[in-house]
């Protein structure tokens, strides 16, 4: 299986992510020191803002621009796949509705757990515990399934329709296809 460079894009994505991280430090570090976060409905909300901000981040850049910051960064860009195109809006939503509703599940378990109104530090080692079994399993699904086809498109591509593309590598094909 030959897989065209405009493809191999797993460390772009990689950087891409953790710079995308870091435009939503901001965020993870008023939800630290935020007075009384230990309290269960503090912790709720500031979960479900930080929820619905990354998903508005991700939508709006991947639906009208087909690029988050960090995409745009690593020249890497997310289209539909016939690659003609941008996703929009519903097909960016899919692309990134895994993650958004593990994050509504393990906060839809804090909420109906009843026995809870503070966060005690066993509380939290019990839910973080949870969600990096889940969020690495997800990944380790992802890898495998990225690195098992030749547009190498993750579950969440597949989800949304989507390939990431190296547009400095499709610039290239593109002018080679030209002089050939």
């Amino acid at each position: 299986m030959i897989i065209s460079n405009k493809y191999k894009t797993f460390g772009q994505r990689i950087l891409a992510g953790i710079i995308d991280g870091l435009v939503f430090l901001p965020v993870y570090i008023i939800g630290e020191i935020f007075p009384d976060k230990d309290n269960k409905w503090v912790f709720v909300g500031l979960n479900l803002f930080s929820n619905f901000s990354w998903i508005l981040y991700y939508v709006i850049g991947h639906g009208k621009f087909g690029q988050t910051v960090g995409k745009k960064v690593m020249k890497i860009k997310v289209f539909s796949i016939d690659e003609k195109e941008l996703i929009g809006y519903k097909r960016a939503f899919l692309r990134e509705s895994i993650w958004f509703f593990i994050n509504l599940a393990l906060i839809a378990s804090l909420i109906f757990n009843r026995d809870i109104t503070y966060l005690s530090e066993e509380t939290n080692i019990h839910y973080g515990k949870y969600a990096l079994i889940i969020s690495s399993s997800l990944v380790l699904i992802e890898i495998i399934i990225m690195f098992s086809n030749p547009k190498r498109r993750a579950l969440h591509d597949f989800l949304g329709g989507s390939v990431v593309i190296d547009l400095k590598e499709a610039e290239k094909e593109k002018l080679s296809k030209i002089i050939n």
